[in-house]
C-alpha cells in the first residue's frame, strides 16, 4: 500500500529521479535508437554508457514512460 501511495503520489524514486540513476531519458532514447537501428548488442551498448548489461535490459523493456 505504502509503495502504491508513492507512485500515486509521485514519490517513488524510480527512473531519473533515483538518487543512484546514471541514466537519464536522453540517454534512454539513444539506448533503444542503437538497439533498433545498429543490433549492438546489450553488452556494447552497456560499455558504451558506463552501465550493465541488466541496465540496458531494464531501459529497454521497463522504462515505458519514456517516449
Amino acid at each position: 500500500e505504502n509503495k502504491a501511495d508513492m507512485i500515486i503520489h509521485g514519490t517513488a524514486q524510480r527512473g531519473t529521479i533515483h538518487y543512484k540513476a546514471i541514466l537519464d531519458e536522453d540517454d534512454v532514447r539513444e539506448i533503444r535508437r542503437l538497439r533498433s537501428t545498429t543490433m549492438m548488442s546489450y553488452s556494447q551498448i552497456a560499455k558504451k554508457f558506463g552501465v550493465s548489461k541488466g541496465c540496458i535490459e531494464g531501459v529497454i523493456f521497463r522504462w515505458k514512460s519514456v517516449l
